[in-house]
């Protein structure tokens, strides 16, 4: 039986999702339940569907490549592409732990605080980074070249939504206009 590149992924994904779970929900269950809290905006949640699509395909078309061999790269670029994985994780991680208030949709949560801490005191939007990394990791681990062309919007529809996001935040969220010119970069230090 043959085995397919995503195989590796799928399993590599369980197991950190899984991982990451389970120690939230013994040390911090509240992240877990902010973490699924959609927007109530509409503009967003189709954001989020668009954003949701095209990681789907980050997944789905690598598979086609391997099976007509389109593009395949070579398992030191593979290797590479896991280490960016692996990175994926250990910032969510970070980000989750430091911020439980952080939510896939654009939300202020009851009793909402700043967090300044860890990660947010490098970047204003340390996730983001992470969604970055893991949209180019995923083709190269799996070995797709045409697939990461998929992962070149993603970082410009971020960009879009920071940029609602902090219009929410300035508004509803206190002493934010502060920590912007505390922490002056949303995505890299030095450049934006």
């Amino acid at each position: 039986m043959r085995e397919y590149p995503n195989q590796l992924i799928q399993i590599e994904n369980e197991q950190c999702y899984i991982t990451m779970t389970i120690y939230f929900i013994i040390k911090d269950l509240s992240t877990l339940r902010k973490r699924k809290k959609l927007s109530t905006s509409k503009a967003d949640n189709i954001f989020l569907v668009i954003f949701g699509l095209l990681f789907f395909q980050l997944i789905i078309l690598p598979g086609f490549d391997y099976k007509f061999q389109w593009t395949q790269l070579k398992s030191l670029i593979r290797i590479i592409g896991f280490l960016g994985l692996a990175l994926t994780y250990i910032i969510n991680f970070w980000v989750m732990r430091a911020n439980s208030y952080s939510s896939k949709g654009l939300i202020i949560h009851e009793n909402h605080l700043l967090i300044t801490i860890g990660p947010y005191g490098i970047i204003r939007h340390p996730m983001y980074v992470s969604f970055i990394l893991l949209a180019f990791s995923t083709p190269i681990t799996l070995g797709s070249l045409v697939s990461i062309f998929l992962a070149v919007p993603i970082p410009f529809l971020l960009v879009f939504r920071i940029r609602k996001e902090e219009e929410m935040l300035l508004k509803d969220l206190l002493n934010y206009n502060e920590y912007m010119k505390k922490v002056p970069y949303r995505l890299i230090p030095k450049i934006w």
